[in-house]
């Protein structure tokens, strides 16, 4: 459903005020733009024109760059210097939009199972993708994200209180020694060099260890963001992050505890009852059919409520994304006056 008023049109690139949402799907995956340096500072520039550029996914190859402002006038002024400048190629249309309630939807568990990401992508969302190292697609399914201006996570494995349930590759656990435990941890790092952060796969035991998770820390880049998954009430791995002064976050509400849509539907809504009161909700999912249905049907019926961001904008103190990643300071008034 498309509600949009097209205020003007130049070389190729529509500015529009309102709302749209993709939700058919596609079968195979849009191939990398071309992502020239220039693009990057033109992104950059409108940035710091701006409160906040979002990138969105149209489902196919095709990008729609939502400003979001305050101040529409200084948005149209953006736009203008933007087709003036040639607007990235794959950016076909702008919105404009004032700011609203933000919801994050981190989607966990990746890597396990081939041709998940065209159903994602074609929400037409930024979804956080969260990616467990080591796994047969993982690495696939990174060079594309990276390719494609993508928010992604390291999902971590970590020591649960079950046992039993470390099924995967690379867990860190109490029981390593600090050297084994670090290691992991720049394992990962390493494989999955495009990701913007870190979050824990289980980890309910491992996750209440304030020494040990400081210890992990200490080989994280400082400017990554840690999501704190909250497997257990009890878990300290935000706190931590935050008393070191790096980007954080800790989830909201779990999706689909119970795979039921009507379930997940709810938790939904939970969600977006507290970005309402709060301003901002992060939630983690799984990429089962039921949810990915849900999904759809809430961002069908309830999206022209929220912006959804990726969880750098979510985080404390607030991260640049995956396609701003490295801008030039004074990108603004630098670019704009060439």
């Amino acid at each position: 459903m498309v509600m949009a008023k097209t205020i003007g049109r130049r070389g190729g690139l529509a500015l529009v005020l309102g709302l749209a949402i993709t939700t058919a799907a596609h079968a195979t995956l849009p191939p990398a733009p071309n992502t020239a340096a220039a693009e990057h500072r033109l992104l950059c520039a409108l940035e710091e024109a701006v409160d906040r550029v979002d990138l969105l996914p149209d489902g196919t190859g095709d990008m729609t760059l939502r400003l979001v402002t305050e101040n529409p006038v200084e948005a149209i002024r953006a736009w203008q210097w933007l087709t003036e400048k040639g607007a990235p190629k794959r950016m076909t249309r702008i919105k404009v939009e004032r700011p609203r309630p933000m919801i994050t939807i981190v989607m966990d568990d990746l890597g396990l199972s081939p041709g998940l990401l065209p159903e994602l992508w074609s929400l037409g969302q930024p979804i956080t993708y969260a990616l467990i190292p080591h796994l047969q697609y993982t690495f696939s399914y990174s060079r594309w994200l990276t390719d494609h201006g993508a928010s992604f996570l390291i999902h971590l494995p970590m020591e649960p209180e079950e046992a039993d349930l470390m099924t995967l590759p690379g867990y860190i656990t109490e029981e390593q020694r600090t050297l084994e435990r670090q290691g992991i941890v720049r394992a990962a790092l390493a494989v999955l060099p495009g990701a913007i952060g870190l979050n824990n796969h289980m980890g309910s035991r491992i996750t209440q260890n304030a020494p040990l998770m400081e210890e992990v820390l200490k080989v994280i880049p400082p400017d990554l963001v840690i999501l704190d998954s909250r497997t257990s009430e009890s878990s300290v791995l935000e706190r931590v992050a935050r008393s070191q002064g790096r980007p954080s976050a800790s989830r909201t509400v779990f999706l689909d505890h119970e795979m039921k849509r009507e379930t997940i539907t709810e938790q939904l809504m939970g969600a977006l009852k507290i970005a309402k009161e709060t301003g901002r909700a992060v939630a983690i999912g799984h990429p089962h059919k039921e949810t990915m249905a849900a999904l759809r049907s809430f961002i069908r019926s309830h999206g022209h409520e929220v912006h959804f961001v990726p969880i750098e904008r979510l985080a404390t103190p607030p991260a640049q994304p995956a396609f701003l990643k490295n801008c030039p300071k004074n990108s603004w008034p630098a670019v704009a006056t060439e």
